[in-house]
């Protein structure tokens, strides 16, 4: 919760910061995918069937500064049956438009973030928290002031679960979602 603060405490003094000339909006919305970290697969051994694909869902909330630049928030729950993940990732996003008429917007976006793991084993370790990042790219459709998105990337974490051996979380993350520009 203590993260969840000062990402939304960092996401209030920039925006506050930006001058009133920029074209400014807000954007909520919803996404689905999947996280493949490397090490699930490792350490699923201990009670689960070695899949290290989890399921992944959550709300956005992102700060448009203008047409290029964005700030994003990113709150998502997870889970495989060798555990519950909690994160939040706060981004920077950069939009590069392709034209005044175009209906697609390419992006890059690179984030820091929280992440908690649950395992869900008997003998498992107690349920850790670390920090991390993630960097992706993505393909939006708009419409209207709807904006549908596709996004492919890269997440890191890394844990400390049991008697000093590490196990790092890294891998692929896939997400579709939908978002609505106020």
């Amino acid at each position: 919760m203590k993260c969840l603060a000062i990402a939304l405490a960092l996401v209030a003094a920039l925006s506050f910061g930006m001058g009133s000339a920029c074209a400014q909006s807000f954007e909520v919305g919803a996404k689905i995918g999947i996280w493949a970290p490397k090490d699930l697969d490792i350490i699923a051994g201990a009670g689960g069937d070695n899949d290290s694909t989890t399921v992944q869902y959550g709300i956005i909330g992102q700060f448009d500064f203008n047409e290029t630049w964005a700030v994003r928030l990113d709150v998502e729950l997870g889970n495989s049956k060798e555990v519950n993940f909690t994160s939040y990732v706060l981004s920077a996003v950069y939009n590069f438009p392709i034209s005044e008429e175009s209906t697609w917007m390419p992006y890059v976006r690179v984030g820091i973030g929280a992440f908690n793991v649950d395992p869900r084993w008997v003998g498992g370790p107690d349920s850790k928290s670390v920090f991390g990042y993630e960097a992706t790219v993505g393909i939006a459709y708009l419409y209207q002031n709807w904006k549908f998105f596709f996004e492919a990337g890269y997440r890191g974490a890394s844990f400390e679960p049991v008697a000093g051996t590490e196990f790092k979380l890294d891998g692929i993350i896939a997400f579709f979602g939908v978002m609505y520009r106020f």
